[in-house]
């Protein structure tokens, strides 16, 4: 939109609990758990060009990461 081209990603996870005046809103409990995710975008010259939280109730959250390492890349042993 500004011509700002996002180079890097800052994510954080965080185990937390709903706020009180957010819960109704989440159809769960004030105080219940939840994870909360940061999303920090950043530009080639390391501006910050859009944060993004997100709330996700314990019971609708799941997570997945498939990683592998790149071919000719030392270190791993079998």
């Amino acid at each position: 939109m500004y011509g700002e081209r996002v180079v890097e990603v800052v994510q954080t996870l965080s185990a937390v609990t709903v706020p009180e005046k957010i819960a109704h809103g989440l159809n769960v409990a004030p105080g219940s758990p939840a994870l909360q995710i940061e999303r920090v975008y950043k530009s080639a010259k390391h501006r910050v060009i859009e944060v993004a939280f997100n709330l996700h109730p314990a019971d609708r959250f799941s997570y997945s990461i498939s990683l592998r390492p790149e071919r000719g890349v030392t270190g791993a042993r079998h």
